[in-house]
């Protein structure tokens, strides 16, 4: 899962055994890092997703 809310996107994809990137876009506020998951990938554009594919 791909998404710009740490709470509603990441954690919830996590929550549910997927993969969640964080996106440093629109909804994205610099203390979101610190509330993601450790196992979350923190992109800064989607266009930066290709690299962990």
């Amino acid at each position: 899962m791909v998404g710009d809310d740490v709470t509603a996107d990441v954690e919830a994809a996590i929550n549910a055994n997927l993969q969640g990137c964080l996106v440093r876009t629109r909804k994205y506020l610099p203390r979101d890092e610190l509330k993601a998951p450790n196992q979350a990938f923190i992109l800064n554009s989607i266009a930066d997703l290709i690299h962990l594919l």
